[in-house]
Formats: C-alpha cells, structure tokens, sequence
C-alpha cells in the first residue's frame, strides 16, 4: 500500500500470453483503493517495465519491494529473435543467472513508472 492505494505486480513472459495477445516479456502491474477493487491496470495496458524488442531474453522474474525497488534476474541477454536459444550448448554459453541491475519505481496515482537513471550516483 502506497499513498492510500494498492498495487499488485507480477512479471510474465512474453511467450505465455495468448497466441493472439502480443505483449512483451515484462513487470505489470494494477492499483485499487480497496483491496476487493475495482482494479484498474497501471499505465492503461498494465505494463510497468519491460525488456527491449531487440533483446526480449534479457531479464525476468521481477520482484518489486515494499519502497518501490525492483529486483529481477539475467536470463539470455545475448539471445535475439522471439524463441530463446535451442541448443543446450548456446543456452548455457549466454544464460545470465544471476540478478540484474536493479532500478526504482515512480509512483503517481494509477502511473508507475522506472525512475530516471542517475549515471553520477
């Protein structure tokens, strides 16, 4: 609870949506001020963060905290196309696991949003 409002967040990959539902591998999100809703979803589609188009095996899995961080893990950042790898061996040569740079949240009523990155901090 933030603000006297809710927000709900869950990550998906891309892949699990509904064949005739294109959407990106991603953090998503929905805010109510009451917790049996109404839930509307944050930024109108839902979708708070999400990887690159031109590297959408980059990240998944993220967490957000209490205060607004988030926590995700590298997957295969080196992966192109819309299929990770298929060979054992590739796989293993460019999977990640472990976590990736983490970033902070803006939160504005039903807007959430990444925080401007600050290179000298």
């Amino acid at each position: 609870m933030r603000d006297g409002r809710y927000y709900c967040f869950w990550s998906s990959h891309g892949r699990k949506f509904a064949p005739d539902l294109r959407a990106p591998t991603g953090l998503y999100g929905m805010t109510a001020e009451h917790v049996a809703g109404p839930w509307r979803p944050l930024n109108g589609s839902g979708l708070v963060a999400a990887n690159p188009l031109t590297a959408p095996f980059q990240v998944y899995c993220w967490w957000v905290t209490g205060e607004g961080d988030v926590f995700s893990f590298l997957d295969y950042p080196g992966a192109r196309g819309t299929t990770p790898p298929l060979q054992p061996e590739r796989r293993r040569a460019i999977f990640g696991g472990t976590v990736a740079p983490t970033f902070t949240l803006t939160f504005d009523g039903d807007t959430v949003l990444p925080a401007p990155v600050n290179p000298s901090a």
